[in-house]
């Protein structure tokens, strides 16, 4: 049996950890989702009462569709210090959409029961071959991203790991990436090596 944890430190009567973009509902984002009920549902949606930590990990596809552009635009949020409310133009969400429908790439959602806790992306890059890539077949890893609350749990690299062994059995022959400070550590044990390229 798993032993189950609080997701969420309580500050004051209220107040709750979000994620790693909001420390609490600050008086704009109460006053909007007092006011709008689609709101509330949507941090509500974010707001497990406890942790299972029984991470499923699934290959994505087309019928993921709402899994898909959630978990992109909260990671989105996040590494761009992004506030909940933030609403992205029309032109961007339909971009993604298209990527992720007819782009060249693989995705894996890590899941906990039906709520998505972690995200990771590797898009497919062909080019003239060489010598040292004869297949012309190459990767960029992105869209990395472990809800707050699921970090330090091996999720991130359960799932960078899934996409490396994709990208090999496509004949992919080079993986490039790039890395946050925070992320180094995972994709130096995974076997990367920062780049001599100017």
């Amino acid at each position: 049996v798993v032993e189950e944890q609080l997701a969420f430190e309580i500050k004051s009567e209220g107040e709750i950890d979000y994620h790693d973009n909001h420390s609490y509902p600050d008086q704009g984002l109460m006053k909007v989702l007092r006011e709008s009920t689609d709101a509330m549902d949507m941090y509500l949606h974010h707001l497990p009462d406890r942790l299972s930590y029984r991470v499923e990990y699934k290959i994505a596809t087309s019928d993921d569709m709402e899994d898909l552009m959630s978990s992109r635009l909260e990671m989105l949020k996040v590494v761009n210090n992004l506030r909940f409310t933030y609403k992205f133009s029309d032109e961007i969400v339909e971009s993604i959409i298209e990527y992720f429908k007819n782009g060249d790439h693989t995705t894996v959602l890590a899941m906990d029961g039906n709520r998505v806790i972690g995200c990771a992306t590797i898009c497919y890059i062909y080019i003239m071959p060489t010598f040292s890539h004869p297949t012309g077949k190459r990767a960029h890893l992105m869209n990395v991203h472990t809800m707050k609350e699921w970090q330090r749990h091996g999720i991130a690299k359960k799932m960078v790991s899934m996409l490396i062994d994709e990208a090999w059995k496509r004949g992919v022959t080079e993986i490039s990436l790039d890395a946050t400070e925070e992320g180094r550590p995972l994709y130096k044990k995974l076997g990367f090596v920062d780049s001599t390229e100017g």
